[in-house]
Formats: structure tokens, C-alpha cells, sequence
């Protein structure tokens, strides 16, 4: 069991969701659904030779955060967290409903809304 004191930072969940620019265009917009206590941890690092196989410019950090359980959270959500968005990949359940761990990779920062 996790004590209430353990989750001692925020994190926002966010939906997808489509919008129009003003020439009708599709743009894609994310919006704050709620904002929950959190404990954060950084499981690991992309290593260089994984960047250079992927042809990637920049690590990606994978985070493991503690939540309490929120129903309606989906692998189709993400999470803004410390001017980070991270990608929800896997989501655990703990203690009967009480609650969820998320594994997520951080994105590239400039697509912050």
C-alpha cells in the first residue's frame, strides 16, 4: 500500500481531441481533464546505440508514475507533467481499485499545447 504522502507531485491527464483552424483544416488539441497526485520515478534512458538504430535525435526518458485509480484513464490519454508530455504505454491496476501504475515515454517537449 502506498501512503497519501509518497504521492507528493502533480500530474495532468489529458484527452485527445480534433479541432478546425480557421481555413476548416483538422488540427489536433489535447485538453486538461484533471490534474492528480502522483509518485514519479525514471525507469530508464534510450541508450545511443538505440538512437542511432532508430535514427532518433533525442533520448527519450521512460517514467514509471503512481496514481490512484481513475476509471476512466486509457492508453489514448497522456500526461503533462513538469513541462514534459509523456505517452501513456501500459497501465497497471493495484490493490483492488486503489491504484494504477503507468509506464510512459517522454515526447519532445515543443509539442506542448
Amino acid at each position: 500500500m502506498i501512503g497519501a504522502g509518497k504521492l507528493d507531485r502533480k500530474v495532468v491527464i489529458q484527452r485527445h481531441g480534433d479541432s478546425q483552424d480557421a481555413f476548416g483544416q483538422p488540427i489536433e488539441t489535447w485538453t486538461d481533464l484533471k490534474t492528480v497526485p502522483c509518485q514519479w520515478k525514471v525507469l530508464a534512458s534510450t541508450s545511443t546505440v538505440e538512437q542511432i538504430m532508430a535514427d532518433q535525435e533525442q533520448d527519450k526518458t521512460v517514467a514509471e508514475f503512481t496514481i490512484r485509480y481513475y476509471s476512466a484513464l486509457s492508453t489514448g490519454h497522456r500526461f503533462k507533467f513538469e513541462n514534459e508530455v509523456y505517452k501513456i504505454v501500459r497501465i497497471a491496476e493495484r490493490g483492488r481499485k486503489r491504484y494504477q501504475i503507468v509506464m510512459a515515454y517522454a515526447l519532445n517537449s515543443d509539442i506542448l499545447d
